[in-house]
């Protein structure tokens, strides 16, 4: 992608030649590895060879498994080498091709992940599909090598009968029923879809619902706390804040659980999660006041600038592993944390954190608290408690770290800055509050530095200073998006803001928008489904809409989500269907005293509309 293919490209591993942290971890394999680019296409066709595509990121578990083992195996890689051109991809550099390779997997296998191993012809026909295998048979299932060989002998024997994989484009029914019916419809499907003992969307493992928190959110702004969907969003909140998916010394949440209780987590922590929880935790404080709703925005605040911010931009993410063992960083045991506290500190922590002697994870203890009355008891109120915190964190620090990914993703830093800055407006800590907004405002200073060409091009993001290749929806949409909220705040870059809107018509197609402007791969329609961060369809809808919105222009109504796997485009919805405050005024106004659920809008009268009535002045004071 990067390098001018050497006379023996095809014949070493010459991923460490790449940027990609998650390329180079595979650069010590065996195994041939090339990367996406028209010369490695060209070689497949021209040797008839079929196309291992191989997709992860740097800091997937079992992407590092599969490395270690299958990839590693002489055996393996001496197979691979002699009959494919194997292809590494990262995922997070190609999300185009990630979604057509896991949207066939899904369809053929009925289930997704990564590692993400695809085959296809060298006329990019895919036709067989698997995430992890091990190099020899185990549980039942066959080795590696035996797939190879199976993958190969159907190759040779089928494929003139291998037909093209068109991706379908997603599309949403025409609306038939009225708004105030579509919102009835969404509500409901949220209220059933919520585990009602444990918080979240039932099931055995437990993601944050990102999107669905924050369409709920907004309903409640709208219609209050006594709505049926507020039960259920506390809850979810609640247990998160308190629970094992909270970084409770560090503040920041690792990225799902694998118990419905959320006990354990999946140690990984992606700036989209806490970009994505920071919007949420932010925007619930507005709402109810909780001081441990807040405690976890402000965490979150913390945990950027202190473990994700570097050379300006936030890095995309934390690996799971340290020494090749889940959370080992973040783990104790009870004498560990007796030894470091003093006996009243050990006493207040003890109180507040289930301690167990045997542990909950391989026989060692991640942090949880308890839950006092059905509250979340804070950090802060308690001097002892803060000061045990601040202990085991100390010791922590000490430890070895897990590996932190450095590239700076521009659609996941433009969704942080976006957060901070309803942080800066909604906390009631003022100096959190000005450290969000002082770091959502640099943020986008940065990106439109190192991330906007001159022709108003919106780059994929950078590793070490270094530009990524590639032309994407969502980086050019969550920008977009991002300078309409720091726009509320200084009324700056407006000429960019209708550059930028002008350039998504280059991913518009007649039904709908493609994913990518990228000339080595096929268009792939862009997806409609959040999973788990706002998906690329409803960023460009509420981006193009906002962005008029907030310079005082006409704009139109965006149709309203799928219920449960579209709530961020039903968050637009809500703004430009007038469910929403919109507040008129010629310079920007404090925020203090405004609805949460406000946009701020260029014009010359101060004024304030909602559900399709305009009035004079200010919207009524917001309550919490």
């Amino acid at each position: 992608m990067k390098n001018q293919p050497e006379p023996n490209q095809f014949t070493r591993n010459v991923l460490d030649q790449s940027l990609s942290p998650y390329l180079r971890s595979h650069a010590d394999n065996p195994v041939h590895w090339q990367e996406w680019n028209e010369e490695t296409l060209r070689y497949a066709r021209e040797t008839d060879r079929i196309l291992l595509v191989s997709v992860g990121y740097s800091t997937c578990h079992w992407c590092h498994v599969m490395a270690a083992d299958s990839f590693s195996d002489p055996a393996c890689a001496s197979y691979l080498n002699q009959h494919f051109v194997p292809i590494k991809v990262d995922r997070e550099e190609r999300p185009d091709i990630d979604q057509y390779m896991m949207s066939f997997l899904v369809a053929t296998t009925g289930a997704g992940g990564w590692p993400l191993n695809a085959f296809l012809s060298p006329d990019l026909k895919p036709f067989f599909a698997m995430t992890y295998a091990a190099p020899e048979p185990r549980f039942g299932r066959p080795g590696f090598l035996d797939i190879l060989t199976r993958i190969k002998a159907f190759y040779d024997e089928r494929k003139s009968e291998l037909q093209a994989v068109p991706m379908n484009t997603p599309t949403r029914p025409a609306a038939t029923a009225t708004d105030d019916e579509q919102i009835a419809q969404i509500d409901a499907a949220l209220v059933n879809r919520t585990d009602p003992t444990h918080g979240g969307i039932s099931g055995e493992q437990k993601f944050p619902p990102h999107c669905s928190l924050l369409y709920a959110l907004y309903r409640i702004a709208d219609e209050g706390p006594a709505m049926p969907l507020a039960a259920g969003t506390r809850l979810t909140l609640d247990q998160m804040v308190t629970r094992g998916l909270h970084d409770h010394l560090q503040g920041g949440f690792f990225r799902y659980c694998v118990d419905r209780q959320w006990t354990i987590p999946h140690f990984e922590k992606m700036l989209y999660d806490q970009a994505m929880l920071l919007w949420n935790y932010a925007f619930a404080t507005a709402l109810w006041r909780d001081p441990a709703h807040e405690e976890a925005a402000t965490g979150i605040v913390r945990c950027l600038s202190e473990t994700f911010l570097h050379d300006g931009l936030l890095c995309a993410a934390h690996d799971a592993d340290t020494n090749h063992h889940e959370g080992e960083t973040y783990l104790w045991t009870r004498d560990e944390i007796e030894r470091v506290l003093s006996p009243e500190q050990y006493a207040a922590f003890e109180a507040t954190f289930e301690l167990p002697d045997a542990g909950n994870f391989e026989g060692k203890i991640h942090l949880q608290r308890r839950m006092r009355d059905g509250v979340v008891p804070t950090i802060g109120a308690s001097p002892e408690l803060a000061a045990a915190v601040a202990a085991l964190l100390k010791v922590r620090r000490s430890r070895p770290q897990p590996f932190r990914d450095e590239k700076a993703l521009t659609a996941w830093n433009a969704l942080a800055g976006i957060a901070l800055l309803v942080a800066g407006r909604t906390l009631g800590d003022a100096e959190a509050a000005r450290a969000a907004h002082e770091l959502g405002l640099s943020l986008r200073e940065e990106l439109i530095r190192r991330h906007v060409t001159e022709t108003h091009e919106v780059i994929h993001g950078s590793i070490a200073g270094t530009p990524l290749g590639g032309r994407f929806l969502e980086d050019h949409a969550a920008m977009l998006l991002f300078l309409t909220y720091g726009y509320e705040e200084d009324r700056r870059h407006g000429d960019l803001i209708g550059a930028l809107r002008d350039s998504m018509n280059r991913f518009r197609s007649e039904a709908s928008w493609t994913a990518a402007a990228e000339a080595d791969f096929l268009p792939v329609p862009a997806d409609v489904f959040d999973s788990p961060s706002p998906s690329p369809t409803a960023l460009a809808e509420f981006a193009v809409q906002r962005a008029a919105m907030v310079r005082g222009e006409p704009y139109e109504p965006v149709q309203f989500g799928i219920p449960v796997a579209g709530e961020f485009q039903s968050v637009a919805a809500l703004h430009t269907r007038g469910y929403v405050y919109t507040v008129q005024s010629d310079t920007p106004l404090p925020w203090d005293g405004l609805p949460p659920h406000t946009v701020q809008t260029e014009g010359p009268v101060v004024n304030h509309c909602f559900r399709g009535v305009c009035s004079p002045g200010l919207p009524p004071q917001h309550q919490p």
